[in-house]
């Protein structure tokens, strides 16, 4: 590892599983090429390391089929079928790949061990082509196709609610968490409105709610995000590491952000008007985060951000870095 130093990498992350070393491209000997020699794959890992903020797990009763191993690695299990001769699992974790994730004869019983992010998963076992919900596992959500996929939820939940609308038949919760789908995640009705407990890995996401087959946005939630020529989204952010600050303009209309960890939304997601200007907490990964405001239809840097840096607009953005 030492000699790696030397040359110039910096190590980011050293354990038993993962090395992971950065250096600028432009000090690379050999350009990109030097640098496509460090990509590794890797198809067991699902996801990416251990998050230290997870719990195990939000599902009220205990799952048969599902056992925690080490840090956040799962184990599935599948009893019985003794004459199958392959056994799959497939879910939301492995883009639905019905070979991706295959389980191994152990006994009585199949089985499988991969590592989950803390959120909320659907998945099926494929066992010889046939796709079969977990038998152990009562917790399902429709698929939007008149089937069921067995549900599976890691961490702190979010409580979603929607006041009133106690005439409406049912309710759904729908965002970019489960790719939109309008009849998956059904809401209760209580007293005064609906509900339903999610949980979903620290991030930004958008949602709306489903009534009766209308999309319709969160009147609890004055977060938006707006693209150009796109109806709005609700806004949430688990676990916001940082608070955009777009100091002074309190006589302005609308403040939104534009960032590149959403993919640069324009105009953006809504701000919050303070005593000393507009606010909008938000999670932030490692790595740089470029950014800018736009206010009351005018793109504007951010004064107090440490850099500056050109985009293909021939404008500027303002950046920091997230370590």
């Amino acid at each position: 590892m030492k000699e790696f130093v030397n040359e110039g990498w910096k190590v980011v992350m050293d354990n038993e599983q993962l090395i992971e070393l950065r250096k600028p491209v432009l000090d690379l000997i050999g350009g990109l090429d030097e640098a496509s020699e460090w990509i590794i794959t890797q198809p067991d890992l699902i996801a990416d390391g251990p998050d230290e903020s997870s719990y195990f797990c939000f599902n009220p009763e205990p799952i048969a089929s599902i056992e925690r191993k080490e840090g956040l690695n799962v184990q599935f299990r599948l009893k019985g079928y003794p004459i199958a001769e392959k056994v799959y699992v497939a879910g939301s974790f492995n883009h639905w790949d019905p070979k991706a994730t295959a389980l191994s004869r152990v006994g009585d019983h199949w089985e499988k061990e991969v590592y989950l992010r803390q959120g909320s998963y659907t998945y099926k076992f494929v066992v010889d082509g046939e796709w079969i919900t977990d038998p152990n596992n009562p917790n399902v959500v429709k698929d939007g196709e008149g089937n069921f996929n067995s549900l599976l939820l890691f961490g702190e939940s979010t409580l979603f609610q929607l006041k009133g609308y106690e005439s409406a038949r049912e309710v759904y919760l729908a965002g970019s968490f489960n790719d939109w789908r309008p009849e998956e995640l059904a809401m209760e009705k209580a007293e005064g409105g609906w509900f339903i407990p999610y949980v979903l890995a620290p991030g930004n996401y958008e949602y709306k709610f489903v009534v009766d087959g209308q999309w319709i946005l969160d009147p609890a939630n004055v977060h938006t995000v707006r693209r150009d020529g796109q109806a709005p989204n609700s806004f949430i952010s688990i676990h916001p590491n940082h608070t955009f600050k777009c100091a002074g303009h309190l006589s302005a209309e609308n403040v939104s952000l534009m960032v590149n960890v959403m993919g640069w939304p324009d105009p953006g997601v809504s701000m919050n008007k303070g005593k000393d200007g507009w606010y909008i907490p938000m999670y932030l990964p490692e790595g740089k985060c470029a950014y800018k405001f736009k206010i009351d239809g005018q793109y504007e840097v951010d004064p107090a951000a440490p850099y500056l840096e050109d985009n293909e607009y021939n404008t500027q953005n303002s950046v920091f870095w997230v370590e």
